[in-house]
């Protein structure tokens, strides 16, 4: 909402707030590791196979900001883990097994 009426270099410049998805280092806006955005194109870049993505931060007045993010095999294996985790500890057992109530009215066939 910031960029709508700042530039990137304005925004900087005004401080940007502790809860935003970058953080200014060195004079530049750089995506937190801990973000959702991040953990989003790193899944992204897994399932594409891709070794980067351009994160870009538009501004309506003013150039974007634009920052290249590699794809971290740490972070990608985190996730690999989690989904393999969900999938046979929740979705498995809730799918199959009827361990979690759906509440499914039986067809009656004429």
């Amino acid at each position: 909402k910031a960029l709508r009426t700042k530039t990137v270099q304005e925004w900087i410049k005004s401080g940007v707030p502790t809860n935003a998805c970058v953080r200014v280092s060195n004079g530049r806006l750089e995506l937190k590791m801990g973000h959702s955005y991040f953990f989003q194109i790193q899944l992204q870049l897994l399932m594409t196979q891709a070794y980067f993505c351009d994160f870009v931060l538009y501004s309506k007045v003013g150039p974007p900001s634009i920052e290249r993010v590699y794809s971290n095999v740490d972070v990608q294996k985190r996730i690999i883990y989690g989904v393999k985790k969900f999938w046979y500890q929740v979705f498995l057992p809730a799918y199959f097994l009827m361990r979690v109530p759906r509440h499914l009215l039986p067809i009656i066939f004429e």
